[in-house]
């Protein structure tokens, strides 16, 4: 192996062993990134391979750019290192790690010589690691704090009490374009420079399912804006649930399986694992209550059939129709459609069925700005823009990217089945507002050519 990193929870190094030198220790910048793209302990990125385990609140991650690696045997050192170290602090956490950094590089200089593993054993390990680890102490106040709320004071008091819950929903996708026939980016057509751009003879020359869905994943994030009085007990129920196993499809269709959940402090696990209902006593302001993913099973926003070609070093010509997809009764606020475009065009020209074009040289793109599409609205759009001779006839191999809000839409399914309030002693009436958004991320149309 390479390299060997320590992190904590937010996947931030605390400390690292480069044994190597073949792989860059900025590999571990985006990590927190690959976590949430890969969901094995053992995967590979830009030619680095990656295998990581979980111990307590920290990250264990050893790095190797060799092709024919032993995973398991990385996978059984990983292990073996974090054995050898209870053996000298006990208590394997982020704190240890921090107050023994010494001890640890020690163990590690041991156990391994150039990136190949000598011995695992901490009884001969104990001969030759000559320093004393500092034992991770556990307070004994935190017994007596652990049924204090400290995110919340008391004597908090609002002459109107009111809540305010968010569902906002991000979405990052990737669609490939398949088998498109008008899809052919060379053309010997020389055409008329001041002629108008026109349409493709036929939309049924596009193959209906040219849109193919390569990744899709909604990032969930529940935000609370509270103003009331006392100490009230929220309880908050969703359609969620972790497995459907067992159910028919018409029953499971109503729920929405949620991964990576992540709650505030503030709400009580254990009646969560037995109830599935969100039971808090929230704090005072913004917060967020509750992060999660989610895979949608079929999503397709838009339909969109985009035809970029290159004219003999002349111009470059960009088409597209665009239907929405959703039901007829959402609506998309903002739909920005970015089409790329080489740095050195001029001489923008266009004509749009709805909204504005804009071209942003800066940003090498044509930006197609809809207001307000509805479902089942269709659009098209023609841009023309000049080359010089001395140009490239190839197209961008850049994506096509799509912007978009949707107000009142959780695209994942998610709904706020019930959500109670109540203060045993000041017993007010209080007003929950409850609001979805959903809206875009990371979301590219790419040529499969």
């Amino acid at each position: 192996m390479s390299a060997v990193f320590f992190l904590n929870e937010r996947a931030q190094v605390l400390l690292q062993r480069n044994f190597r030198g073949d792989v860059p220790l900025s590999c571990m910048n985006q990590f927190s990134q690959l976590l949430q793209t890969y969901e094995t302990p053992c995967f590979c990125h830009d030619g680095v391979h990656y295998v990581y385990i979980r111990h307590a609140d920290l990250i264990i991650v050893c790095v190797s750019s060799t092709p024919s690696l032993n995973v398991v045997a990385m996978l059984h050192f990983l292990t073996e290192v974090v054995k050898s170290f209870e053996v000298f602090v006990k208590n394997v956490a982020v704190e240890s790690v921090i107050d023994n950094f010494v001890v640890l590089y020690e163990l590690l200089d041991e156990m391994m010589d150039f990136g190949y593993v000598q011995t695992t054993d901490h009884n001969l390990l104990e001969e030759y690691v000559t320093q004393s680890g500092y034992e991770l102490e556990v307070s004994q106040a935190v017994a007596t704090l652990t049924d204090a709320i400290s995110w919340r004071p008391p004597g908090i008091w609002y002459k109107k009490n009111e809540l305010f819950l968010d569902c906002v929903e991000t979405l990052n996708m990737q669609i490939s374009l398949n088998n498109n026939p008008s899809k052919d980016r060379k053309s010997s057509d020389s055409g008329n420079r001041g002629s108008t751009p026109s349409l493709p003879e036929s939309r049924k020359s596009l193959n209906e399912n040219s849109g193919t869905r390569v990744h899709a994943e909604i990032h969930g994030v529940l935000k609370l804006k509270t103003f009331l009085s006392g100490m009230p007990i929220l309880k908050l129920g969703l359609n969620s649930r972790e497995s459907v196993a067992g159910l028919s499809f018409h029953r499971a269709s109503r729920y929405v399986v949620l991964s990576d959940i992540r709650f505030h402090q503030c709400v009580d696990l254990d009646k969560y694992d037995q109830t599935q209902t969100i039971e808090f006593i929230p704090p005072d302001g913004q917060f967020d209550l509750l992060h999660y993913r989610c895979i949608p099973p079929m999503l397709k926003l838009f339909k969109i059939e985009p035809d970029i070609s290159v004219k003999l070093h002349s111009r470059i010509i960009i088409k597209c129709y665009v239907r929405a997809e959703y039901k007829r009764r959402q609506q998309c606020r903002v739909s920005e459609f970015r089409f790329p475009v080489p740095s050195d065009c001029d001489s923008p020209r266009w004509k749009a069925s709805m909204g504005t074009v804009v071209y942003v040289p800066e940003q090498m793109q044509v930006v197609w700005r809809v207001p307000n599409l509805s479902g089942g609205q269709e659009a098209t759009v023609h841009a023309e823009l000049s080359l010089p001779a001395t140009g490239e006839d190839e197209p961008d191999v850049r994506p096509i990217e799509v912007k978009f809000e949707m107000p009142g839409t959780a695209l994942s399914g998610l709904q706020i089945r019930h959500l109670k309030i109540e203060e045993p002693n000041l017993k007010y009436q209080a007003l929950p507002w409850v609001r979805y958004l959903s809206k875009s991320g990371d979301f590219e149309v790419r040529d499969a050519k």
